[in-house]
């Protein structure tokens, strides 16, 4: 589960810098490929959103140690 949210935050994190780089340099043989990288950052990041929740749900994650004692009323 780990290896495929960090591969999909890569990939959200590739697809982010890729349309910062389209943005810099802009060739007029295709103008709507820094549109078309954000469409895909935007729907890798929905996915790995659905990824945790669901898996969240199901008992595959749950939250770490330390932040369960985050939340906790100080006396």
């Amino acid at each position: 589960m780990r290896i495929l949210l960090i591969t999909l935050l890569i990939l959200a994190v590739f697809f982010l810098i890729r349309a910062a780089f389209g943005l810099l340099f802009k060739s007029s043989d295709q103008p709507d490929k820094m549109v078309r990288d954000l469409t895909w950052r935007i729907g890798i990041s929905i996915v790995c959103l659905m990824v945790i929740l669901g898996s969240y749900a199901m008992g595959w994650l749950s939250p770490s140690a330390s932040l369960k004692y985050l939340f906790q009323p100080v006396n």
